[in-house]
């Protein structure tokens, strides 16, 4: 899990600093400045996944015995397909992602412009 997501983008979805994380089945371990907490994963899949959506993210999936495919539109149509992978992996994947790309920094930016 460590490699699909970073403290980052946990740091931007919960909106506050992490620290550090790590996976233990499906709950994910998170270190803050001032306390630990215990999320689950697909709670926190979630909250990413409207995360990518409040940013203006079209997120369409497909699944199949290799895992999920995603694609990813923006407001001018598609961004980004991802091959298939593990079902509790494809929201981290996309939303780790759009953290990285130049449209989350572009949508930060006009955000704070307005």
């Amino acid at each position: 899990m460590g490699q699909i997501i970073s403290t980052q983008l946990l740091s931007e979805v919960l909106k506050e600093k992490v620290l550090s994380f790590n996976q233990k089945n499906n709950e994910i371990f998170i270190q803050f400045d001032n306390y630990d907490d215990i999320w689950n994963i697909y709670e926190l899949a979630n909250k990413m996944k409207l995360w990518a959506i409040d940013l203006g993210f079209g997120v369409m999936t497909s699944e199949n015995q290799d895992g999920v495919s995603v694609k990813l539109f923006g407001p001018y149509g598609l961004v980004k397909e991802f091959a298939p992978i593990d079902n509790e992996k494809y929201v981290f994947n996309y939303c780790q992602w759009i953290l990285n790309s130049g449209f989350y920094r572009k949508k930060l930016k006009d955000k704070n412009d307005n």
